[in-house]
């Protein structure tokens, strides 16, 4: 099973992104330079204009970094009753790749992230707080 560090909120691309780095990826990037990347690739993808946020999943693959992009748009007026579209982007290998496996762990996160999204108030909530995972799935420590 897959572990993560503790998420982040990156705010430095277009729209804002939580970032929940697999245990690994260190040996390949540092935090600075994974938030920089993400800004240069990030014109890459076709994300709808509705688009309010990102969950993100840098993990190894090959020895190689590469990212699970799932964007959320679609919202309702009601926040907390709202069932958004998620379009999801694999990035590998210097370019993103369609359809993608995705691993267990990234599909609880995500569930966990949207139980807590239906909690709060507002994005700006939402993003100013991250929910608590299993320690089975968190390092319990900063990427």
């Amino acid at each position: 099973m897959g572990r993560v560090y503790n998420p982040f909120v990156s705010i430095d691309s277009q729209i804002p992104l939580i970032v929940y780095p697999f245990e690994g990826v260190e040996k390949v990037t540092n935090k600075r330079d994974l938030q920089l990347f993400m800004n240069i690739i990030f014109p890459n993808f076709d994300v709808p204009k509705s688009t309010l946020y990102g969950i993100v999943f840098p993990f190894l693959r090959e020895e190689k970094l590469a990212i699970d992009f799932h964007f959320y748009h679609g919202f309702e007026d009601n926040w907390r009753k709202s069932n958004p579209t998620i379009r999801d982007f694999p990035y590998f290998n210097e370019r993103v790749n369609g359809r993608d496996n995705s691993c267990e762990t990234t599909t609880i996160i995500r569930g966990r992230e949207a139980i807590h999204r239906r909690h709060t108030l507002s994005l700006e909530q939402y993003l100013g707080e991250r929910p608590l995972l299993l320690e089975d799935l968190s390092l319990r420590m900063n990427f």
